[in-house]
């Protein structure tokens, strides 16, 4: 299905996160402006908290524990804070997980999930993934920060962390 522009596929997602996690339409979009503020100002705690509220609004007969379940989610709502996100963008090194862009920075996010471990582990493995495969390189001729993003679903617990890339010249 072809979405026309941009804010109908926001709306669109909305009202899909509205349904599937269980929230009101105004909840939704009080939780929308709340999650883009603190990306916007890279208030990654508050951040990682909407997201486990996301979470713990969907019932659990829903969740798939898989890494691909949590991917979409994230790519689901990240869509619906209105950033347009690219998926699965290959590079001569591997393939990155999502890469958005706002005001002056790019966003490259990597997910991990195990149903064995800790957050932190994953969140390690998620950054060591992002700088070993030096997945900014694709980005770095622009003008723009660039920001890493691991996700990390460790069972029912999710953590979230956001590291500038410092150049050093």
């Amino acid at each position: 299905m072809e979405v026309p522009n941009k804010e109908v596929r926001r709306a669109l997602a909305v009202h899909l996160v509205s349904e599937y996690a269980s929230f009101s339409a105004s909840e939704t979009s009080l939780l929308q402006t709340r999650m883009q503020e603190q990306l916007f100002d890279g208030d990654i705690t508050s951040f990682e908290r909407a997201v486990k509220e996301l979470f713990a609004g969907i019932p659990y007969q829903l969740h798939i524990p898989k890494e691909a379940y949590y991917h979409s989610m994230l790519l689901l709502w990240l869509n619906m804070l209105g950033f347009e996100v690219m998926a699965e963008i290959p590079t001569d090194k591997g393939r990155i997980d999502a890469v958005w862009t706002f005001e002056d920075r790019v966003v490259i996010a990597e997910v991990k999930f195990s149903n064995k471990g800790s957050c932190e582990r994953l969140l390690k493995a998620a950054f060591k993934q992002i700088k070993d495969n030096q997945y900014h390189e694709r980005y770095a001729g622009g003008n723009k920060r660039i920001a890493f993003l691991a996700v990390a679903f460790a069972g029912k617990k999710i953590a979230c962390e956001m590291e500038e890339l410092v150049v050093s010249g």
